[in-house]
């Protein structure tokens, strides 16, 4: 029989800390279709959803908000409840949140995600939530999105729409899978894989670069490095990244390890 053990679990590497999570047995209150920001266009108004899994305690509890995956083209948020009832059953507050995907192009997304935090806190008293400690959570894109997160604490620029009195920093960010780096997510695939990456069509190029429409031919992800570095470079200078060490170092717009990028 074969006998699951830390080193043995993908991905260990020396030192690292598995998370426990210990849940506790209580009621846990599922709040559906809360509109969290309101994205007013010329003819149109796009609303936002989250869920809510909220334990019914007394006490003030952390938050986590989850950002699914879905390729850029999907964020279905009511997914994976096997991920989060645990985490509500261990004491959180967790929310899951829909974000603007392609053909909405960069920063909407980032946008989104800040929005979710901003409404969790101007909502705090409401669900018991304690605003100093919320933490976001994503798979794949999602994963890039709670980098994102993380990686922009401080940056007032990406803060849109309602509830701007409200902080959207977050205390703790974890990505599951999540994609660091928008210009190499094909590197180290088959030829025939990283070929699709370097059409117009995929969809990290078109959340870059939007779709081809009018005098817009479209624009394949790598041609649109120059442009991106100087779009975000002062994201990238005032970016900041905490090692496992806990040493700080600053985040670079073309590092793979940061998120700044785009």
């Amino acid at each position: 029989m074969f006998k699951l053990t830390i080193n043995s679990l993908p991905g260990y590497a020396e030192g690292a800390q598995v998370v426990r999570v210990e849940e506790t047995q209580g009621q846990i209150d599922e709040i559906s279709g809360v509109v969290f920001t309101q994205i007013k266009q010329v003819r149109a108004v796009t609303q936002l959803e989250m869920s809510l899994l909220v334990p019914r305690t007394k006490d003030l509890k952390p938050a986590i908000v989850y950002f699914p995956g879905g390729g850029f083209i999907s964020a279905a948020h009511e997914k994976f409840i096997d991920l989060r009832m645990p985490l509500a059953k261990a004491g959180f507050v967790v929310a899951a949140a829909q974000y603007r995907t392609v053909p909405n192009k960069y920063p909407a997304l980032v946008e989104d995600g800040k929005a979710a935090i901003r409404y969790l806190r101007k909502h705090a008293d409401e669900y018991g939530i304690d605003p100093a400690r919320i933490g976001v959570l994503g798979d794949s894109a999602g994963g890039y999105v709670s980098q994102m997160m993380g990686m922009t604490n401080g940056e007032k620029s990406f803060d849109k729409g309602q509830f701007l009195d409200k902080s959207s920093d977050v205390q703790a960010a974890v990505t599951m899978y999540g994609i660091s780096n928008l210009l190499e997510i094909g590197d180290g695939f088959p030829d025939d894989i990283a070929k699709v990456h370097q059409s117009p069509a995929v969809t990290e190029a078109l959340l870059v670069n939007g779709t081809a429409f009018g005098d817009f031919p479209g624009a394949s992800i790598g041609s649109s490095i120059r442009l991106a570095s100087a779009r975000l470079s002062a994201i990238g200078r005032h970016s900041r990244m905490m090692g496992s060490d806990g040493s700080i170092s600053t985040g670079s717009p073309t590092s793979p390890m940061s998120s700044t990028i785009l």
